[in-house]
């Protein structure tokens, strides 16, 4: 076994051993599952500090399955799958260990966790596009049990809502993909999901994925109309407008660590798959298209930060704000600069790590204040002094404070999109920078609600036994404030990993 298999199996054989664990073992459930995620993290930095910049595929495992069908079990690592699988082992790992005081059917709530993980883990490593789409659906299903029934308030509503519209995001990518395989049969005459295979194929086949498309007796070019099944079906999970509104649900619902990874790793899923999928394989319909969906990444952005404004519940502020910074993310996408591109992708890891931290902290505060409604808290800085900290922290670097990582991230996509072929993406990056300033509204009124002003004891009877994060809360906590101060002073690093995997999108984009 390679391993990059061994990455996946692990958090999904550890999911197995907690489900044969009895139920009243608690202290083995935890200590399984803290300890698969640990390894996953060990490896993600193995492989990412074994990993030859300018290599191209590493660590390759690749052999024929279904031939008949031309399905490929093909795993690779290229420098982008190589950063975003440490994001999703760092972000298991807090997360975990932010669920020690999971009770209700714990053991299922784990292995859950865990098999969540080993898809996305499949998802970043594939490419073979069944074993693509088998490992999205794979991470992305059990949110809907996750949030059904460890969730909180309107649980059921949100997950079957989240449910429903991510599964007509995966249908829309499920057609899009057998078209792109069935197209590629018709030009090459082999069957292949292989996605190497494609790409190298677009350079000895100047009219592969270009072919006219009948449709109600009208011509559309293959690509044209391809892309925007694929922006939209993977736009659905990164929040794309209008297909958004499960977004703040799912994540005022689910309990800490699946808002965690929901919105630290889940929502760059959508953002990864048009990168990987859309922009490799249709350049054309993505030039085409670039504009329109700009357009809607821009609402995403101006509306999310508006929406956040408006919000009391601590949880829907920081949804509404995820909703906003991966506006950001899609907005690089559809610029598709070197710079703007390379941007989106520094923007999902820093917005992973920041989200993580924001959800991890709040559930810390719900679990000692029973309540997410910021005018019923104020002045708990006295009792909470590491929460305050890691908040404020969190919410400069979602504001953009130069130094950590939101910083780095936005430049980057702000400054590509400016340079963006098309004139009018100077004046959507001009008011998508006007954003910013909504950010910091109501970053900083949270901060100041919660944490500062008068400690009134009559607005919650929990302020008279308030108590400060514990230490396995402050360690998780502490992990994820060190990677956004990390990549924030020093986004070199991680932006060349970034540039490397990006490198066959660029050369298939002109660039």
């Amino acid at each position: 076994m390679g391993p990059l298999s061994l990455i996946v199996l692990v958090p999904v054989i550890a999911a197995i051993f907690v489900i044969c664990t009895p139920k009243e073992n608690k202290f083995a459930i935890r200590a399984i599952s803290t300890g698969a995620s640990f390894v996953t993290v060990v490896l993600s930095f193995l492989l990412l500090i074994k990993f030859q910049k300018g290599g191209g595929l590493q660590f390759v495992e690749q052999f024929t399955w279904v031939k008949e069908l031309g399905i490929e079990y093909y795993l690779a690592m290229d420098g982008m799958g190589a950063v975003l699988c440490v994001l999703n082992a760092v972000i298991l790992f807090c997360g975990v260990l932010s669920s020690y005081g999971i009770e209700d059917r714990a053991k299922e709530y784990f292995a859950l966790l865990l098999i969540l993980a080993g898809g996305v883990f499949g998802v970043f490593l594939s490419y073979d596009l069944f074993m693509f789409f088998l490992f999205y659906e794979i991470a992305v299903l059990p949110m809907y049990l996750l949030i059904g029934v460890w969730g909180t308030g309107q649980k059921e509503y949100a997950a079957m809502k989240l449910t429903l519209m991510l599964l007509f995001g995966s249908a829309l990518i499920l057609v899009a993909l057998l078209a792109i395989y069935w197209s590629f049969f018709n030009t090459t005459g082999e069957l292949s999901f292989n996605l190497v295979t494609m790409m190298d194929a677009m350079k000895i086949y100047p009219n592969l994925f270009q072919e006219d498309v009948m449709i109600f007796g009208y011509k559309i070019n293959f690509q044209i109309l391809m892309y925007p099944a694929i922006f939209m079906g993977f736009g659905v999970l990164s929040g794309l407008f209008p297909f958004h509104t499960w977004s703040p649900d799912g994540h005022a619902s689910a309990p800490t660590a699946v808002s965690m990874l929901h919105a630290g790793v889940l929502m760059k899923l959508g953002a990864f798959g048009i990168i990987r999928v859309g922009l490799a394989l249709l350049p054309d319909g993505a030039q085409y298209w670039a504009l329109t969906f700009a357009l809607l990444t821009l609402i995403n952005i101006v509306y999310g930060a508006l929406a956040a404004m408006s919000q009391t519940d601590l949880k829907y502020i920081v949804a509404y704000s995820s909703v906003s910074h991966m506006g950001i993310v899609n907005l690089g996408i559809c610029a598709m600069t070197v710079e703007s591109i390379q941007g989106s992708v520094l923007q999902m890891i820093s917005h992973g790590m920041m989200t993580g931290l924001f959800f991890g902290l709040i559930g810390i505060i719900y679990g000692r204040l029973h309540t997410r409604d910021i005018t019923k808290m104020g002045g708990i800085v006295k009792r909470m002094p590491f929460a305050t900290v890691a908040f404020t922290f969190a919410g400069f670097a979602s504001l953009g404070l130069p130094g950590l990582s939101g910083f780095a991230a936005e430049v980057m996509v702000f400054m590509g999109t400016v340079q963006a072929k098309l004139p009018a993406f100077q004046w959507i990056a001009v008011v998508a920078c006007v954003s910013v300033v909504f950010t910091a509204i109501y970053i900083l009124r949270g901060v100041q609600k919660i944490f500062y002003g008068p400690f009134e004891i009559e607005k919650n009877k929990y302020f008279a036994t308030l108590t400060d994060a514990n230490t396995t809360e402050k360690t998780a906590m502490s992990i994820l404030m060190a990677f956004i101060l990390l990549i924030g002073v020093y986004p070199a690093y991680t932006v060349r990993f970034i540039y490397d995997g990006l490198l066959p999108v660029f050369r298939n984009l002109g660039l």
